[in-house]
């Protein structure tokens, strides 16, 4: 909001707090590197969510997807333009991020998994 003060401008931001929020198990996500551990070397991945703490002072359990390659353990996951998956990828790296950094500015909402999907990823990570 603009206004003056005697012979000056004045320019008043107001700027919202971003809040933390819990994601759902068997959504998807693209997460910003830095809030995953371990971290990884790529920019924003694909992320499936596979647990999640009760408040946001825990940590969020995601499976990280990757390209296949030769030998790659995991969940075959094929294209889905939904999700934005162009090509078939593997979900194959357990991970996890702070609750606390879970916001609009971190992870970017892209959709979710069929139950079987879940289903599967979560049994071949012992979940």
């Amino acid at each position: 909001m603009a206004g003056t003060q005697g012979d000056r401008a004045v320019i008043t931001i107001s700027c919202a707090p971003v809040r933390p929020y819990l994601p759902g198990v068997g959504e998807v996500y693209l997460v910003d590197p830095s809030i995953v551990h371990p971290a990884g070397r790529a920019a924003d991945r694909p992320v499936l969510v596979v647990q999640v703490p009760a408040t946001v002072n825990g940590r969020i359990t995601v499976v990280t997807r990757t390209a296949p390659r030769d030998g790659t353990p995991g969940v075959a996951s094929p294209g889905d333009p939904e999700l934005g998956f162009d090509e078939p990828g593997v979900w194959a790296h357990l991970r996890s991020a702070e609750a606390h950094l879970w916001t609009p500015s971190m992870v970017r909402y892209r959709g979710t998994v069929e139950l079987a999907v879940l289903t599967a990823v979560r049994e071949a990570f012992g979940l």
